[in-house]
C-alpha cells in the first residue's frame, strides 16, 4: 500500500531510515538492554541490525551492500524532519516497534 503525502504526491523512496526505539548514549543504550531482558521494550530494528552489543556483521555487509544510504537514529536524535514523518505516517497506520 502506497501513502500519499501531506502534499497528496506519491513519496519516492530516496534514502531508507530506520529509528531504533531507544535513547542513544550509554544510559539510553543500557536503559533498553535491560528492558529488552525483562521484556517490556522492544524494538525490530535492533533485532536486525544487532547482536548482543555490536552490530551484526550480517547487518554491516548488507548496508554496505544498498545501492542507497540506509540512516539510522535513536529516538533522542533523529533530526527534526524524520520525527515530523514518523509522526504523520504513524498517525495514517503506519507501524513503530
Amino acid at each position: 500500500m502506497t501513502q500519499e503525502t501531506p502534499s497528496g504526491e506519491r513519496p519516492v523512496v530516496r534514502r531508507p531510515i530506520g529509528v531504533y526505539n531507544a535513547n542513544g548514549m550509554i544510559r539510553g543504550e543500557l536503559a533498553y538492554w535491560v528492558g529488552a531482558k525483562l521484556g517490556p521494550t522492544h524494538c525490530a530494528l535492533c533485532d536486525i541490525t544487532h547482536g548482543g552489543i555490536r552490530e551484526r556483521s550480517e547487518w554491516v555487509t548488507c548496508r554496505a551492500g544498498l545501492p542507497v544510504t540506509f540512516d539510522t537514529y535513536h529516538l533522542d536524535d533523529q533530526p527534526a524532519k524524520v520525527r515530523t514523518l514518523l509522526k504523520w505516517s504513524n498517525s495514517r497506520g503506519g507501524r513503530r516497534h
